[in-house]
């Protein structure tokens, strides 16, 4: 087909920046309260692509976390494609994949229009889609189109601890429900009232699902947060904790405006008690959380609060293929769960500050993680882990701590800028790990051995280590007949599996002043030596915490003179019962 050069032009314009224009998609969908069903149709307006195809991937995404097929799970009907309908002897079918081949292949900068019939079973009691009683949970409830990659459509191996992974489009629903339920949903935009019956019309652009919850006695609250409407749902019970939900999130709205983009969205939505199972859920504008228990300490229901709000820059606004690089979001929403809380708290212990005891997030990340430090990448594929533990001790734990270590290493200045160029260039699109490494790298110190990727992959357990601290006297008139010098300071250390970066080495002195030097990465056992008048006391590695993925902390610090063995040295800085104990053991 010949085209115009302004044709031409157009077609380029589309065909940059994320690959292709946002897909337009509209759902029309029926609840059945008696049957536990959803049925409709979903109208896909499929924007060009960069490749011929020839086929079309739905991704099913209920049926990876449904046992049993028969019990829940979407179906498809039927498909309609390019003026052409088809049938189940055309499509092949895994377990969250459908792929339609099409009669004629769509060509590059061709867009498709297409339509799916389905049914979607909501069993009882499932983890993430599902419902318990009359409370449904509906996360990507509906056929979405798998995300598309460099070499077309993806096909991707879930495990029941990966969540839905799909390119970001414009979406619309409009979802009829028994009159008995109450509809919280993103994007609402009307709703009209027959018998028994209500339809409401939503609207969610740039997004990557509209998720639904139905359910019964939720009370809302609406309050406006610097131009953004938040909405906190919840039941009489759970009262006592809404004022602290508030206030966390307009503490993350702020931090994360400060720190990565202001939320370019006019909505958010909490609701306490949405979800069936325990901890949170992020979707789409809207966070799910479990029930507080009233006789629970609440800090850790807090910081679980934020980590699923700092989801909404970083997979709602940085999308990403959590199934193939969960990294992208969790590690980097953990991450920035910690520096929320730290900030949020000025310092003070941000899980436990009670009852004269304490703890620090960091301190609790370190704990989930540790067991990872020295045999799980944490940028490894989601469908390569053993099981949830060793996801959760790698992407979260040790993850949250390799991001931490990277942007320590930057300096707070550094970092802002980093944050600010990546979002401000990969916002609304699909990143991929080499889009943060580009431009992590730019912003590292400049080293001849260390790299962003080198840190993500690192495996061996990194460990540095001081030894030994001395004070030599010598005569003055052998070295210096000025006499300015007069003790010669030694410091024994080791370094193991070190990242290519310099640490930092603090010497502290009798009158209280200090010495700062950078040590060079280099394995081995390693001496320092220095020239001074006044004797040292004491000597620090790493002592801003750079390296928050070192194996063993302990070791790092409050060496003394001739005291031939490291001093304590606690995250928390408080001597806490538990933390205290496993640094005893491990060194936290």
């Amino acid at each position: 087909m010949k085209t115009s050069w302004l044709s031409s032009i157009v077609l380029l314009i589309v065909l940059t920046g994320t690959g292709f224009a946002r897909d337009q998609i509209r759902v029309e969908a029926r609840l059945n309260g008696e049957t536990h069903t959803v049925t409709g149709r979903v109208d896909f307006s499929i924007a060009p692509r960069n490749l011929l195809y020839d086929e079309l991937v739905f991704r099913l995404y209920p049926n990876i976390v449904i046992p049993d097929s028969l019990a829940g799970g979407i179906t498809i009907d039927s498909i309609a494609a390019g003026g052409e309908s088809y049938t189940s002897g055309h499509s092949q079918k895994t377990k969250t994949d459908y792929c339609q081949s099409l009669g004629k292949p769509v060509a590059v900068g061709q867009s498709l229009e297409a339509t799916v019939w389905f049914t979607t079973r909501i069993p009882e009691m499932a983890n993430r889609f599902g419902r318990v009683g009359s409370h449904y949970t509906l996360e990507a409830w509906y056929p979405m189109l798998a995300p598309w990659g460099t070499d077309g459509w993806q096909s991707i191996e879930y495990r029941e601890w990966l969540e839905p992974n799909a390119d970001l489009s414009d979406i619309a629903v409009t979802f009829s429900y028994p009159d008995s339920l109450q509809l919280i949903a993103p994007g609402f935009q009307d709703q009209t009232s027959e018998i028994l019956t209500k339809t409401a019309s939503l609207r969610l652009e740039q997004a990557s699902d509209l998720p639904l919850v139905l359910s019964q006695r939720f009370t809302g609250e609406d309050s406006n947060i610097n131009g953004v409407s938040l909405r906190i749902y919840y039941r009489d019970h759970c009262a006592f904790i809404v004022d602290s939900v508030r206030e966390v999130a307009a503490n993350t709205l702020a931090f994360m405006g400060d720190n990565a983009m202001p939320y370019p969205f006019d909505e958010l939505t909490i609701i306490i008690g949405g979800l069936n199972t325990s901890g949170g859920l992020e979707m789409p504008r809207m966070v799910l959380m479990q029930e507080p228990s009233p006789t629970m300490l609440h800090r850790g229901f807090l910081n679980a609060v934020v980590h699923e709000l700092v989801h909404q820059w970083f997979y709602g606004i940085m999308n990403s293929n959590q199934a193939d690089h969960p990294w992208l979001d969790e590690s980097i929403t953990e991450y920035f769960s910690v520096a929320v809380n730290q900030r949020t708290n000025n310092g003070r212990p941000d899980v436990v500050n009670a009852l004269g005891m304490t703890a620090f997030q960091f301190t609790e990340e370190r704990l989930i993680g540790r067991s990872s430090f020295g045999s799980v990448p944490m940028n490894r594929a989601g469908q390569a882990f053993f099981d949830n533990r060793e996801y959760y001790s790698a992407v979260y734990g040790k993850g949250s701590l390799t991001i931490m270590t990277i942007m320590r290493l930057m300096g707070p200045e550094d970092e802002r800028l980093f944050w600010q160029e990546y979002v401000g260039a990969h916002r609304f699109t699909s990143v991929k790990p080499n889009d943060f490494m580009t431009i992590a790298d730019k912003y590292l110190p400049p080293t001849e051995h260390g790299s962003v990727e080198g840190i993500l992959g690192h495996v061996a357990p990194l460990d540095w280590q001081l030894l030994d601290l001395s004070n030599t006297p010598f005569s003055v008139s052998l070295v210096d007949t000025t006499g300015t010098d007069s003790n010669k300071i030694t410091v024994d250390y080791a370094a193991y599996h070190p990242l290519g970066y310099p640490v930092d080495l603090r010497i502290e002195f009798i009158d209280g002043t200090t010495f700062d030097t950078a040590l060079t990465p280099i394995a081995g056992r390693h001496r320092f030596e220095l020239s001074t008048t006044i004797p040292a006391t004491g000597a620090v590695l790493d002592p801003e915490y750079k390296y928050a993925i070192d194996v063993n902390l302990l070791n790092n610090s409050n060496v003394r003179e001739g005291s031939r063995g490291a001093g304590l040295r606690l995250s928390s800085g408080i001597l806490y019962l538990v933390e205290s104990l496993f640094s005893s053991l491990w060194g936290f």
